[in-house]
């Protein structure tokens, strides 16, 4: 750890915090990808539920026209009583009824439509239908002419939009007549309520994506900030040994890696990093030098009562109040499992009395279920670093 550059180190804190980055941003994509998938989906349901919607009032309209048909062959003896039994033939919101001849058109919904297009031709009819806005007109037109049964969509009305019509052919003294009936698609889905329902749909699942998709960015933005703050903190360690290498000298005195991995629960220094750290003070003879000390006192009767993690976790929330009170000439240490210990590098009487004090009052005032007791002392000279561990370990009282 401490035998990296501070060059490679910043490279590839850089290196990693892009790759956390982009795995929010992949995160996102991923979502807002399966959000568009899950819109396309509904779409696709939607348009097939208007789909069997339309062929069920088709087969409907197909049941209805072939009475009519039949009861046209039965009693109609003329094209005039024909033209009388579609005019008769049962109409409602959505379905109204045409009769063509072979030449052109009869009738066609009610008297007012019928006196627009009676006496047109089909050509005629075509062009009419063309400058109502209306689309698919030609092949409906050539269906009509071709003289078999079908079923089509069309709009002849641009106002009126998409129709299903279906038609039947019928002979009356050796003249072939068409029999249309024809529904309303926009009236048809208004009135079985699919358009409000489908609107719903809509919204719910917009609805849905969109908190799933804040969701996950927000989730990914913690993870990766927290991701940065760990990063942070390895940076700052790696940082701190290099300057406690600088003050410690080089050659056959550095500290390796081993030794200088932190406790895997608080972050903090080992006991053995802080030993070997100790004895090269005592054979630099640095000065001056302080030392806060904290210790849990009823560790192990909490470790008793409410179990081990609740004991580890008291030490962690104390070893994090050290580490945020440290500055860049601090090191943090685990002593034992119930006690840590802050070493201050350059620094003065009056800092290291100003870090204890803002040490216990955040300890006091933590909210942590544990029992502390702290002390600290300062020394200078050349037998600093002896003496300041043994008055800072005198000094504990109850906080």
């Amino acid at each position: 750890m401490i035998a990296l550059g501070g060059d490679d180190n910043r490279m590839k804190f850089l290196k990693k915090k892009d790759g956390e980055l982009m795995k929010v941003f992949a995160s996102v994509a991923l979502t807002v990808l399966f959000c568009v998938l899950a819109i396309l989906f509904l779409e696709y349901q939607i348009y097939r539920f208007k789909t069997d919607i339309m062929n069920g009032f088709a087969r409907e309209n197909e049941y209805i026209l072939k009475m009519v048909s039949e009861e046209i062959r039965d009693e109609a003896l003329s094209e005039d009583e024909a033209v009388e039994i579609v005019k008769s033939a049962p109409a409602t919101g959505t379905r109204y009824w045409m009769l063509f001849s072979e030449d052109g058109p009869l009738f066609e919904r009610n008297t007012d439509t019928t006196s627009m297009i009676s006496g047109m031709s089909f050509v005629e009819l075509e062009n009419y239908y063309m400058r109502q806005g209306g689309s698919g007109v030609v092949p409906f037109i050539e269906l009509i002419r071709n003289g078999e049964f079908f079923s089509a969509v069309v709009i002849k009305d641009v106002l009126i939009g998409n129709e299903i019509i279906s038609a039947d052919y019928v002979e009356i003294g050796g003249k072939r007549y068409c029999v249309a009936a024809g529904i309303s698609q926009s009236f048809l889905f208004s009135s079985a309520g699919i358009g409000e329902r489908a609107t719903m749909l809509r919204i719910l699942v917009i609805a849905c994506c969109a908190i799933l998709v804040t969701l996950v960015a927000v989730f990914s933005s913690s993870a990766r900030n927290k991701a940065e703050k760990i990063r942070e903190f390895r940076e700052e360690l790696v940082e701190k040994n290099l300057f406690i290498q600088r003050e410690l000298g080089k050659g056959d005195e550095r500290l390796d890696d081993a030794q200088a991995l932190p406790d895997p629960i608080t972050g903090l220094y080992t006991l053995r990093f802080y030993e070997t750290f100790m004895m090269k003070l005592t054979k630099r003879q640095v000065s001056p030098i302080g030392m806060i000390v904290v210790r849990i006192v009823d560790y192990h009767d909490l470790a008793a009562e409410k179990g081990l993690n609740f004991s580890k976790e008291a030490v962690r929330k104390a070893a994090t109040i050290l580490l945020d009170q440290a500055g860049d000439a601090d090191l943090c240490a685990l002593l034992r499992t119930n006690e840590l210990v802050m070493v201050k590098l350059k620094t003065t009487e009056k800092l290291t009395i100003q870090s204890a004090k803002e040490i216990f009052r955040e300890l006091a005032e933590s909210g942590i279920e544990a029992k502390f007791a702290g002390g600290f002392a300062y020394k200078e000279g050349v037998t600093a670093v002896d003496a300041v561990t043994e008055a800072a370990m005198n000094a504990v009282r109850p906080i």
